[in-house]
């Protein structure tokens, strides 16, 4: 739909810097479809990329309820409890550039998403 958008703004006026249509519809939207959605598309291939032993996992306990795993040197990289990444969409916007170091992905991950969300707004 947003390139259908932006090609009939440019079919219907071919003047590129008269084009309003173009500027202030068609490309903003495609700026913030791809800031938020583009990047957690990144996200879901960088986590799909990162190793996830289980062989290696505990359960924890509280009040003898299983709250998650984990296992003995757990780092990012090699960890039981992947981070749920719709979570992390909607954290962007509430939270934004603070991410939980438990469902951290990589370093700077709050610094990169206010930035991106920055350039959605």
């Amino acid at each position: 739909g947003l390139v259908h958008r932006a090609q009939n703004a440019l079919f219907f006026e071919p003047r590129l810097f008269r084009n309003l249509d173009l500027w202030f519809e068609a490309l903003p939207m495609i700026v913030f479809m791809l800031a938020l959605f583009g990047y957690m598309c990144v996200l879901i291939i960088y986590k799909w990329s990162l190793q996830w032993v289980w062989e290696d996992c505990f359960p924890v306990m509280e009040d003898d309820v299983i709250t998650g795993y984990h296992a003995p040197g757990c780092d990012r990289n090699n960890c039981c409890n992947p981070p749920a990444l719709i979570t992390q969409l909607i954290n962007i916007a509430l939270n934004p550039g603070n991410v939980d170091p438990a469902e951290q992905l990589y370093e700077n991950q709050g610094t990169v998403q206010a930035i991106l969300l920055l350039i959605a707004v």
